[in-house]
């Protein structure tokens, strides 16, 4: 996605290394983590500079906002934690640092499958003006989930 904008910058929100077995259990995670460091190390062959915020992304992004001022990105994408309390707060976060004219891609949009009271972004997009982008993928346990944009 950063190559396709042609972007200069990305900023990274994520708990790395520092995540639990317990935070995996509350954000419905099903992934390994990934230490900041291999992230970084990654990101470097790319034609942007980068920066990692390590930790639970309602410290990590209020401190992004104070550092960088608000309407200061053009693009976010939220994949972070799975659970609605965590996507909720990240949106009020993210809305803020979002441009007038930027977009904002949630992950985590379920048109089957896990209960939306509980993950995933349904009961925050639903509430704005969205698109659900083609294509779906499968979802452990059964069901779909998409990607989906919100316009600010």
């Amino acid at each position: 996605m950063m190559l396709a904008a042609d972007a200069d910058e990305y900023f990274g929100f994520d708990l790395f290394e520092s995540g639990t077995e317990d935070d995996d259990r509350r954000e419905f995670n099903a992934k390994k983590r990934v230490a900041l460091r291999q992230v970084s190390q990654f990101l470097r062959q790319f034609p942007f500079d980068h920066e990692l915020y390590r930790g639970n992304s309602r410290q990590t992004l209020p401190k992004f906002l104070a550092e960088h001022g608000e309407n200061c990105v053009d693009f976010a994408f939220i994949d972070g934690g799975h659970s609605v309390a965590t996507i909720a707060s990240d949106w009020q976060h993210v809305k803020r640092a979002v441009k007038p004219s930027g977009v904002v891609v949630f992950d985590d949009y379920y048109t089957d499958g896990p209960d939306t009271n509980k993950v995933g972004c349904n009961q925050i997009v639903e509430k704005l003006k969205h698109d659900v982008l083609a294509g779906a993928d499968p979802v452990l346990g059964g069901g779909r989930v998409h990607l989906v944009t919100v316009t600010c």
